[in-house]
């Protein structure tokens, strides 16, 4: 069965964390471990600090890509995306309170807790397109499942 713009966002919904992808304000590209959420518009949320890396990137240039992998299943996903900051009360309330009730992969709280400098913000990742890799397939089956949004 090929798979359809639906398999990939089940595939995000069962997961928590990504590599976030940015670039630097000199052009340099940049990544990091997020912890997110999909809401069921299926735009994707995550927290981070107003002095970290990632964020003064965001300021920079809004555009984005997250990798996501499961090793386990041998399938991944890359999404192509703009970011802004949210700074609507109840978006960013509703978001935290969903990116706090993840499980946190082997019992690790998400990254951003561990860092202290700035403020807590929640970033919003509007998605372009996406890349569905299902490496348990032959490849002329594997290859570029991509989906304009």
């Amino acid at each position: 069965m090929k798979p359809t713009r639906a398999t990939a966002y089940k595939f995000l919904r069962r997961h928590s964390r990504a590599v976030l992808a940015t670039v630097t304000k000199d052009n340099t590209p940049s990544s990091t471990p997020v912890t997110y959420t999909l809401s069921p518009e299926k735009t994707i949320y995550f927290a981070t600090r107003d002095q970290t890396t990632k964020y003064f990137d965001i300021l920079n240039n809004e555009n984005v890509a997250l990798t996501f992998i499961d090793s386990r299943e041998s399938i991944a996903v890359n999404l192509v995306g703009t970011a802004q900051i949210v700074n609507d009360s109840v978006l960013r309330k509703n978001a935290f309170r969903a990116i706090g009730q993840l499980d946190p992969v082997g019992g690790d709280p998400p990254p951003v807790i561990k860092h202290k400098r700035g403020d807590l913000v929640v970033i919003e990742v509007t998605p372009k397109r996406i890349q569905y890799a299902d490496f348990t397939r032959p490849f002329s089956e594997t290859s570029k499942h991509i989906f304009d949004l």
